[in-house]
């Protein structure tokens, strides 16, 4: 659904503001790594994920966090939760979404990728994905591999939310979340975006 500033319901600024308390607690506190972070941490963006990250999988991910060989690069990050995280199949996924919130926590002029934002992409800014899609229905080359199809989706994420941050619209909605939120106007631009999209998709 088009996302209209003015339409935003008072449930959905609730919802925001909810996720502004938890996120900056976040941003706050990542270097720290304790058992409050995490449990914050786990709760705000990992929920989706609870059947892959029992204790020992929680471990891994949250020593990549702080571990500063993991860099501010998505790939190095992929790769290493993938070496460090235990799974029950002989090929481990590539943890794109959970990959992307823990590197967006290390360098927060990053983007996100989460399933709210890739629907809203597809649906209404005719985006196509290629990642954890058939490649007969996702239009990727025949034969594209996960890391292939994880690299297309991070570029064109990136470069959505550059174009969109640039253009009139975008900073109207940057506009939109100073003012309603004035607190928190020292968030990063993208991350305003993506509390807008995932407060009113789905």
């Amino acid at each position: 659904m088009k996302i209209i500033l003015d339409k935003i319901t008072e449930r959905q600024k609730l919802s925001i503001t909810k996720g502004l308390l938890d996120y900056q607690y976040i941003m706050n506190n990542w270097k720290k790594n304790d058992s409050d972070f995490q449990k914050v941490f786990f709760d705000f963006y990992l929920k989706a994920r609870w059947s892959v990250l029992g204790p020992e999988n929680r471990k891994a991910y949250f020593s990549t966090l702080t571990d500063a060989e993991s860099k501010n690069d998505l790939f190095v990050i992929l790769e290493a939760l993938q070496e460090s995280m235990q799974y029950q199949c002989k090929n481990p996924a590539y943890e794109f979404s959970i990959g992307s919130k823990l590197l967006h926590t290390r360098e927060p002029s990053l983007p996100i990728y989460d399933s709210l934002v890739r629907q809203y992409l597809s649906e209404e800014r005719d985006i196509h994905f290629w990642w954890n899609i058939p490649n007969n229905e996702s239009g990727a080359p025949r034969g594209t591999s996960t890391l292939n199809k994880i690299k297309h989706d991070w570029t064109i994420l990136c470069n959505w939310y550059k174009e969109f941050l640039n253009c009139p619209e975008g900073k109207e909605w940057i506009r939109w979340f100073i003012t309603n939120y004035p607190d928190y106007a020292n968030i990063s631009n993208i991350k305003m975006i993506d509390f807008i999209i995932v407060a009113t998709t789905g």
